[in-house]
């Protein structure tokens, strides 16, 4: 569950937390409860972005951050959890070309440390897999053309009859 603020049309706030369903809320639903593992307690959430126009476009830029702690495939016999703390950049702009094309350029970089007690003790207490990072970069663009916009619209806006 996370809440959010939109300030002045520049400033978003959000923040919360998340759990896992129980097991069999999941099962019910048709998926794996233990992959990969239930949260320990909540697993804090938080977000701040500011955006602003840049040019003709809109220019975003934010940072977020995640911390979990995990059992394992729901096991807790050993008394550790696996511990992940994402942090991360990104950015975005989006802006309508002369011919009313849509171009948009997105970035994303996310840090990711992982200490992994639980699984490791449940491999057999091989410590040299506990500490882990992981370092992620993703950048994309796309070019939405006027016609493909106005064929989604045909298809989102109600019929007359």
């Amino acid at each position: 569950m996370t809440g959010y603020a939109w300030i002045n049309s520049e400033i978003y706030l959000e923040g919360g937390g998340y759990w896992s369903p129980s097991a069999g809320a999941l099962t019910h639903l048709g998926v794996d409860p233990t992959d990969p593992g239930a949260i320990k307690g909540v697993a804090p959430y938080g977000r701040v972005a500011f955006q602003h126009g840049v040019g003709t476009g809109t220019l975003e830029v934010g940072a977020f951050g995640l911390h979990s702690d995990i059992y394992p495939g729901l096991d807790h016999t050993t008394g550790f959890t696996d511990g992940y703390t994402d942090l991360g950049l990104d950015a975005s702009y989006v802006d309508t070309l002369a011919n009313t094309d849509v171009f948009s350029i997105n970035s994303r970089l996310v840090h990711e440390r992982q200490s992994l007690a639980a699984t490791c003790a449940l491999s057999g207490g091989d410590q040299t897999c506990v500490n882990n990072t992981l370092n992620d970069v993703h950048v994309d663009r796309d070019r939405l053309a006027d016609k493909m916009l106005e064929e989604i619209r045909s298809v989102l806006e109600p019929v007359e009859r």
